[in-house]
């Protein structure tokens, strides 16, 4: 059995921030419950014209300003952020990069001491979506990041495939990060980093011992904002990394499966399209066979998760929703393609209730290492 050398190691908690001042306190001060000895919690406020550094500040986190209005972004904020502190980064056996919004347990850090191994280098934790159950459409969005999470991402898992990092949640060996991270040149730091992570041969390993809270937008409109900024990041580095991508791809099986994981959104689309081509294809029976397997792969799948999910009766009922909710991504769609600047998806989020959730038994298995 592998050694387990965590159990004395320095995690860095780092919360990436652009005038979140409705929100951060109460993340940080969730993050301060999770911290052992020697471990850290740092904000990065980026850019920011409200008053997010002081809330953080008096949160208790140690905060650190940007402002380079130039090279606004996640990513940017995240290479400048390990570039200017990297001193007094390298001392830490792991980064764990959070979102502004991201809550996580008390026992947080002490399940990446007690469940991560030396030779995981980069693992992404378990996103468990909250404040959903009032909207439909945002019950449909839960869904599918359950789904995918639960069931294509241990699928990935059990090949011994990489499977793509999220945004948030994401725990990074310091030294792979500053390897990679002057080669962030897009807004969608998730894409950009698991391209970059990928062409080092690093596996991205799923590691459900450690969730992460993370609340959903239940105003259609800003559900819209969201996913025009999916597609729009999508697109922008899918072009930016495009030699990567390449090369990826010709790895095989393996590398097929991260791009599609990154690049074939939405999923219903792409399932939809599955079954057109096996409609289409019909004269041509293997080619109709193909495409009808993968459907029905695809539609076995989403069953496979939906029956692993807690409130079965919430999300069977949203399901009467789903043309509101093809109707919401195709206005998204239609959004990224306008040339706005980039899309804010919160403007005012205030959730007051304590953040004691539990993820309800989603996974058979916690250790997916």
């Amino acid at each position: 059995m592998e050694k387990n050398n965590f159990s004395d190691s320095r995690i860095a908690l780092a919360i990436f921030a652009h005038d979140e001042s409705l929100v951060i306190k109460d993340t940080v001060q969730a993050a301060q419950k999770a911290l052992r000895t020697g471990d850290a919690l740092f904000v990065i406020a980026d850019n920011c014209t409200d008053d997010t550094s002081v809330q953080a500040q008096n949160g208790g986190a140690r905060v650190l300003v940007r402002e380079n209005e130039s090279l606004p972004g996640k990513g940017a904020a995240l290479s400048w952020f390990v570039k200017t502190h990297w001193l007094t980064l390298k001392d830490f056996s792991r980064i764990v990069v959070l979102d502004a919004d991201s809550h996580i347990s008390p026992d947080f850090i002490e399940q990446i001491k007690t469940n991560l191994k030396d030779t995981n280098l980069v693992v992404q934790c378990f996103i468990h979506p909250i404040h959903y159950e009032d909207s439909p459409i945002s019950t449909l969005g839960a869904l599918s990041e359950f789904v995918e999470q639960s069931v294509y991402d241990r699928f990935r898992t059990f090949l011994g495939w990489s499977i793509r990092l999220r945004g948030t949640g994401m725990v990074i060996n310091p030294a792979v990060l500053l390897s990679i991270c002057q080669d962030i040149k897009t807004e969608v730091e998730d894409i950009a980093l698991s391209l970059l992570i990928a062409g080092k041969n690093i596996k991205v390993k799923r590691f459900d011992a450690a969730v992460i809270y993370d609340p959903k937008p239940t105003n259609p409109a800003a559900t819209s904002r969201q996913r025009a900024r999916w597609f729009r990041g999508q697109w922008n580095a899918f072009w930016i990394y495009r030699t990567q991508i390449l090369e990826i791809i010709a790895r095989g099986p393996d590398g097929w499966s991260l791009i599609e994981s990154l690049f074939c959104k939405p999923r219903w689309l792409m399932i939809a399209i599955k079954l057109g081509l096996a409609c289409l294809c019909f004269p041509w029976p293997a080619l109709a066979t193909f495409f009808g397997f993968m459907f029905a792969m695809e539609f076995f799948f989403i069953l496979l998760g939906v029956f692993q999910l807690p409130q079965k009766k919430t999300f069977f009922k949203a399901l009467l929703y789903t043309p509101s909710f093809v109707w919401m991504w195709l206005k998204g769609i239609l959004l990224s393609c306008q040339g706005l600047p980039w899309l804010r998806v919160r403007e005012v989020v205030v959730h007051t209730e304590p953040m004691n959730y539990k993820p309800q038994n989603l996974l058979k298995s916690t250790k997916g290492n």
